[in-house]
């Protein structure tokens, strides 16, 4: 390969994959003091939250999908956004605050299948708010970049600025306002984020830039234990995020769609121009299936069920017809996920974000940024929840968790499709499998108010793939717009094109049972003992 873009790591018994080392330092270390897969999941994303530059929120979302090796049962712990009760769609600023449901779920999560006290999992993440932490190229970046948006509030000014100049690289991020929060957490549990002084906080913050935050929108959020998608894949059986979220759905109807279009035969997507028009014809398919977007479907296992099988039979007779597929925007925002293998076999894989630009518009209570994603993200008349793009999936052969993946990004549709497929159905391993040459999603831009730019007429391509590839299918009436991979030149206005996250479990045998592969251009780590 022409270049190399994600980190592989490789331990014998349990692992922590992450977007920042710290974040799995973290992991690592609630696993060493006796804590199972759950607890350090729940640690390493509040870690995350901390430690990424503003792509990920404590008062953003999570989704969670569990194996539990005791039982052998599977779960998916969803904490998706909500609309306030008096929520006024498409309005800006305070308006666009959404409830949000990552503590919730994560409380849950420990709650329901983790071992430790709910405070040894947040204390950790408390004290390096409090001590600070020197920030790297990709925050010192991001702090620039989003400076218009930081110092619109006192906090922001304070916080990431000094003497009027954004922190530099190696700067030390001291976040005192956070630790506190943190540290209520960590002491009173959830009610002290939704019914406590950081809700408070929270409504009024939000109140006084226009929003309608009450106090029973926090109070009366719950987060769900649900059933994941499944579906046979081969020998492969596949479990997928489910609740308010579409990316597990998506993906499965995508793999099982190429597979009834005989998607293997026609070759590789970065090698074969069939291939990837298939490709790209099945992602505007998915456009067509209208229970994407409907969370009492989604929500529902039986209806979702029903609605894949059915869905799969009339995405196979588009794709395979002569007929066009018009483009449209689909994808994910900024996000981050995180994956942990323990030595009682335990998985937890799941994704978090903020679902809009970095920081949102710029709204702090208690040091953490709000989650403005009433400007990018719709919901229905039938439920208040937002559908969020979350994917995340766990894969049994003959009975035993063989891999466990989640993407993120703006082309994360694409790109856990393919991902998947070379995993499963042309047997690469993980390394490889998320090396290769891929097409991402759609050519973005975030701007200043929260909004997102999208072109969809332009997909992004790998630039290592050929021209003997490109040229027959832009022939073919596809826009292809060639990039080098992730991380991107400054000012281009391009984000990224869905490499995630991945860990492949018992994957080869011996001292190398797990492998982990995270994406570098956002420092990630996967490591292990």
């Amino acid at each position: 390969m022409a270049s190399k873009h994600g980190t592989m790591g490789r331990a014998p018994t349990a692992m922590v994959a992450t977007s920042h080392a710290l974040a799995t330092q973290v992991g690592l270390g609630i696993l060493n003091q006796g804590g199972n897969a759950f607890d350090a999941y729940v640690a390493a994303v509040l870690t995350d939250d901390l430690v990424l530059p503003g792509v990920t929120s404590t008062a953003g979302l999570t989704g969670l999908l569990v194996y539990q090796a005791s039982t052998k049962a599977l779960y998916y712990v969803d904490g998706p956004l909500r609309a306030p009760a008096a929520w006024n769609p498409g309005g800006g600023g305070g308006a666009a605050v959404m409830v949000p449901g990552e503590v919730a779920a994560l409380a849950l999560a420990s709650q329901r299948f983790g071992k430790l006290p709910w405070s040894d999992l947040v204390t950790p993440v408390a004290n390096l708010a409090q001590q600070g932490f020197p920030i790297d190229a990709l925050y010192a970046g991001s702090i620039a970049a989003n400076a218009s948006i930081l110092q619109q509030s006192p906090y922001g000014q304070k916080t990431f600025f000094a003497n009027g100049q954004p922190l530099a690289v190696g700067a030390t991020l001291v976040q005192p306002d956070y630790a506190a929060t943190l540290n209520g957490i960590a002491s009173q549990g959830p009610s002290y984020f939704y019914q406590g002084p950081w809700a408070s906080e929270a409504i009024s913050v939000a109140n006084a830039a226009g929003g309608t935050l009450a106090p029973s929108d926090l109070a009366s959020y719950e987060a769900a234990l649900v059933a994941p998608l499944i579906v046979q894949h081969g020998d492969t059986t596949l479990f997928a995020s489910s609740g308010y979220s579409n990316g597990g759905a998506r993906l499965l109807l995508a793999l099982e769609t190429l597979q009834g279009a005989n998607a293997m035969s026609l070759g590789r997507f970065d090698q074969s121009p069939a291939a990837l028009e298939l490709l790209l014809r099945v992602q505007a398919a998915e456009d067509s299936q209208a229970w994407l977007q409907d969370p009492t479907v989604l929500s529902d296992p039986q209806q979702s069920a029903a609605a894949l099988v059915s869905g799969v039979e009339q995405m196979v007779a588009l794709v395979t017809s002569a007929a066009s597929l018009p483009s449209s925007p689909d994808g994910g925002s900024h996000s981050s996920g995180v994956i942990v293998v323990d030595a009682e076999g335990n998985v937890a894989v799941g994704t978090h974000t903020i679902e809009t630009s970095n920081w949102g518009l710029g709204l702090f209570a208690g040091g953490i940024p709000l989650s403005t994603a009433g400007t990018v993200v719709p919901t229905t008349a039938a439920s208040a929840y937002a559908v969020d793009p979350l994917s995340s999936e766990i894969a049994l052969v003959g009975g035993v968790p063989a891999l466990a993946m989640t993407t993120y990004g703006s082309g994360l549709h694409p790109g856990d499709v393919q991902i998947m497929s070379y995993l499963v159905d042309y047997g690469m391993d993980a390394e490889d499998a998320i090396l290769e040459p891929r097409v991402g999603g759609y050519a973005l831009d975030y701007l200043p108010d929260g909004a997102v730019s999208v072109d969809p007429s332009a997909h992004v391509l790998d630039q290592r793939v050929a021209a003997s590839v490109v040229c027959p299918v832009r022939a073919a009436g596809f826009g292809l717009e060639q990039y080098e991979p992730p991380p991107y030149p400054p000012g281009t206005g391009m984000v990224d094109t869905g490499f995630p996250t991945v860990v492949t479990i018992a994957a080869t045998p011996g001292p190398s049972r797990l492998q982990g592969m995270t994406p570098e251009w956002m420092n990630g780590i996967a490591a292990g003992f």
